[in-house]
């Protein structure tokens, strides 16, 4: 152990991906050369393959390891769980990792060094890295600022789980992750808890750690969709997002927005009240041929009232480096992600 470094134990939370979590520990089994830790819990969240091959594999790394085995509960509880099993007298920092991360070989402690230098701070997050980045989505998921480690326009922090140390006595004190989050949005709700309870946050950009962010569109609007699930719950909380997205519940401006908003993303409700007349003229196959044409009328009506948007997310991905034609690319992103997954929808662009 370093001089002058809090003790600290990692917990890594998983479902289903052995594969990315013995990437994960032997990058954890790298920072714990520099600063050994004093736990390594993960957290099986209900997973459904076997993880015995790649436990194997790492059972050779000199890691105080321990798995938790559990029913699925989602990446908060599984945290919590974590946490539990070490004795509050062995770490005075918790370090999450998810399974689909690797911490690079200092990440940990520069973490430990930031929050031994300011006792202020509740929590610290990582830079977070894509593994892929010659992939375009990955380069957009790295860049976006929902994503990463941001800083809220309210000059507070919102600190991804993806990497992230918090000192153990604010975890407890806050009651660590919300169990009202299944599956995202907990990381958020926790920042704005140490800030309300006092705890300042940061970000250390000097500490990396590498994801494994989406690398296709289809799988980037599939996580997008997972994180709007739980934004109803935040904004009920804390209000619109804070990071220059458009707030939740804003209405298109014209009747044909409106029109073509219900058309494209709402609920089979109002495109079934259309496509009844065409099945009982053309047969019931008509509704099945003609949902994807509705679907593309609503987005022509309705994207324009969006498109206001793209010279924003364009000049502010160009100030943070991003060439131009990254830049160009990565608007078009934003303006798909905020329009089908950031207004108050029911169901998003992806419903069959």
């Amino acid at each position: 152990m370093i001089a002058g470094l809090p003790s600290y134990a990692v917990v890594v939370p998983t479902r289903n991906r052995p594969h990315d979590l013995r990437r994960c520990l032997i990058g954890v089994d790298r920072c714990a050369e520099i600063v050994p830790p004093v736990a390594v819990v993960v957290v099986d969240d209900g997973s459904t393959v076997d993880y015995g091959e790649e436990l194997a594999v790492v059972t050779d790394l000199e890691l105080p390891l321990q798995v938790l085995q559990g029913p699925q509960r989602g990446p908060g509880q599984a945290r919590n769980a974590g946490a539990a099993a070490v004795a509050d007298d062995d770490a005075e920092v918790l370090v999450f990792i998810d399974d689909d991360a690797v911490p690079a070989r200092h990440c940990i402690e520069l973490l430990l060094r930031q929050l031994a230098a300011r006792p202020d701070l509740g929590a610290v997050g990582a830079r977070i890295r894509a593994v892929q980045p010659e992939r375009l989505v990955a380069r957009y998921a790295e860049a976006a600022p929902r994503i990463g480690q941001r800083r809220r326009a309210d000059g507070g922090w919102n600190l991804v789980s993806v990497t992230i140390a918090v000192r153990r006595s604010a975890f407890d004190a806050v009651g660590g992750y919300d169990p009202a989050f299944a599956r995202t949005g907990e990381d958020v709700d926790l920042c704005r808890r140490l800030e309300a309870a006092g705890y300042a946050l940061d970000a250390v950009p000097d500490a990396v750690a590498f994801h494994r962010h989406p690398t296709r569109l289809a799988a980037l609007f599939r996580r997008a969709a997972a994180y709007r699930a739980d934004m109803p719950l935040l904004v009920e909380r804390y209000g619109a997002p804070g990071d220059g997205a458009p707030a939740p519940g804003a209405e298109p401006a014209t009747v044909a927005g409106r029109a073509g908003r219900s058309l494209a993303f709402r609920s089979r409700t109002v495109r079934n009240r259309v496509l009844r007349t065409a099945s009982r003229r053309a047969g019931p196959a008509a509704p099945r041929r003609s949902t994807r044409l509705l679907q593309l009328v609503g987005l022509v009506l309705y994207l324009p009232e969006r498109v206001g948007t793209v010279p924003a997310s364009y000049r502010r991905f160009r100030a943070d480096g991003a060439p131009v034609g990254d830049a160009v690319a990565f608007a078009f992103i934003d303006w798909v992600w905020d329009t089908a997954f950031i207004t108050p929808t029911h169901g998003h662009w992806l419903e069959r």
